[in-house]
């Protein structure tokens, strides 16, 4: 609680009293749009290539990248997967 005092030249005192209350928080995050998940540094140039053609197709940049990126990724971590199932190989 702020006070916040006037002083009336007339010798009365004038005494405001604010209340300060914080507005209630909504439960949790807002889900992030276009399923963005986590910050990578990628080269200034391809961003600036990846924006243009985003727009291009009206799709928000992170989707963008997630679609063009994800038959490669999830390619390389199948194979991953199957060498760690497999075990160590011995030559």
């Amino acid at each position: 609680m702020r006070s916040c005092y006037n002083v009336d030249p007339m010798k009365e005192v004038t005494v405001t009293i604010l209340t300060v209350t914080s507005m209630a928080k909504s439960k949790g995050r807002p889900a992030k749009p276009g399923g963005e998940g986590s910050v990578v540094r990628i080269a200034s140039d391809l961003v600036r290539k990846a924006k243009y053609l985003a727009a291009q197709q009206g799709v928000p940049v992170s989707d963008y990248l997630s679609n063009l990126l994800r038959p490669a990724i999830d390619k390389e971590f199948r194979k991953a997967a199957r060498d760690l199932m497999d075990g160590p190989r011995e030559d």
